[in-house]
């Protein structure tokens, strides 16, 4: 699945001021709804004026050729911009760029694959609300290193590297209720009441997580007895899951 798939046009240009506010550019004019005479952004860098024309084909999976923007030097003296920059989410063609530096345009290409290697620079807000339904397979550790989620079951494996479904839940012990989480393969519900579980994969979005922080919190309120643990426990949890909320393919 290409990451960008789940957006519409107007959502990708969204994204696109929000990138590259990322990067530096101020954005003069956001997108706008209905025509909008030949530019979907007008950014700005260094005192230079952009103008910015967002294409998105991710799903046909088809860059973008010549014909598909139309009259650029024209659209530069309309806007008042020196510079021309596409935010494309697959590639600019070899027409395109013959067709650009013919008529003496300088521009900035932003493609589908460099676009997604900078994706950490973007809000963590931003992802949250547009990509919704990626599924994460690499933890976000910014340079930090990266800490594995234990199977308490003792096994030595990462449950956040597996590909086998895990979970984590609040169980009732002898002690009172604790948070435990383990592949779901090595849970063992004779041992402890289980209270509630979730798939370790919801927590790796944070809508999801905080309706299960919500849920946890609602069984602790009538808890008779809580663990001594607990506390420590839930916040290692909590921060090592957190490494993993980030939309990456």
């Amino acid at each position: 699945m290409n990451i960008f798939d789940q957006l519409s046009s107007h959502q990708w240009e969204y994204f696109a001021s929000y990138y590259l506010g990322s990067q530096g550019y101020t954005v003069l004019e956001p997108p706008s709804v209905g025509p909008d005479q030949g530019k979907d952004l007008i950014a700005q860098l260094d005192n230079v004026t952009y103008l910015v024309s967002c294409k998105h084909f991710s799903r046909s999976q088809r860059p973008v050729y010549a014909g598909d923007e139309c009259s650029i030097l024209d659209r530069l003296i309309q806007h008042g911009a020196q510079k021309f920059i596409g935010f494309y989410s697959t590639c600019g063609s070899v027409s395109l760029s013959e067709s650009l530096e013919a008529d003496g345009v300088e521009y900035v290409i932003f493609d589908g694959l460099s676009i997604f290697e900078n994706m950490m620079d973007v809000s963590f807000s931003v992802h949250q609300s547009l990509f919704r339904e990626i599924r994460v397979v690499r933890a976000k550790t910014f340079g930090q290193e990266y800490r594995p989620l234990l199977c308490q079951c003792g096994c030595g494996s990462d449950i956040l590297g597996s590909a086998l479904s895990s979970s984590v839940y609040l169980a009732l012990g002898e002690k009172g209720v604790n948070v435990e989480w383990c592949l779901d393969k090595h849970i063992d519900y004779s041992h402890n009441l289980i209270l509630t579980i979730s798939d370790v994969e919801n927590c790796f979005s944070l809508n999801s997580l905080n309706k299960i922080i919500d849920e946890h919190e609602r069984i602790l309120e009538s808890a008779s007895e809580v663990s001594p643990l607990f506390d420590e426990m839930y916040t290692t949890f909590l921060e090592v899951v957190h490494q993993m909320i980030y939309p990456v393919d």
